[in-house]
């Protein structure tokens, strides 16, 4: 297993590591690396996912599986509005008895922040709570879906191995 971090809401970045390579993220670290000024992290605490790149063949399978299943049923976490590249972070609920959660973020959260900072903020805001929360209950996010332009974290109780980082 190899581990790194990555900011959840850029969401090029989570393509990349959910999509592409398979990792899965259970450890939410706030404001990791502080206030950064570069045009990435301006604006917004740096919270980061903490992911697991699993490398044998039987974690990634068990990985692979627990992302499969009807999403229909899934728990849809936040409330957007509008569409991109000006989603709206409407309202958010948290329940961490359903099976599946879904979690979306915006598409490109640095054109959103040069456009709208608060709204940014408040999707920093709905993200950080909602990871967190289910993070503590034993969820691990398994996969990054794309849904009309849309993306959304699945967030599931995986099977996985055992979580050496513990919960944050």
């Amino acid at each position: 297993m190899i581990a790194w971090t990555f900011d959840p809401l850029i969401g090029r970045n989570a393509h990349f590591n959910m999509k592409k390579l398979g990792v899965i993220a259970r450890n939410y670290l706030l404001d990791y690396y502080g206030p950064m000024d570069d045009s990435i992290n301006w604006g917004l605490p740096t919270d980061r996912f903490l992911c697991e790149w699993y490398l044998r063949p039987s974690a990634q399978k068990i990985i692979r599986s627990s992302a499969k299943g009807a999403t229909k049923e899934a728990f849809r976490v936040i409330e957007r509005g509008g569409s991109e590249p000006l989603p709206r972070c409407r309202d958010w609920h948290i329940d961490v008895s359903v099976d599946k959660a879904l979690v979306d973020l915006p598409r490109d959260i640095v054109e959103l922040k040069k456009r709208d900072l608060e709204e940014a903020r408040r999707w920093r805001e709905a993200t950080r709570d909602a990871f967190r929360s289910y993070f503590r209950s034993g969820f691990a996010a398994v996969a990054l879906l794309e849904d009309g332009g849309e993306l959304r974290y699945l967030l599931t109780k995986a099977a996985l191995p055992d979580n050496i980082f513990g919960h944050r």
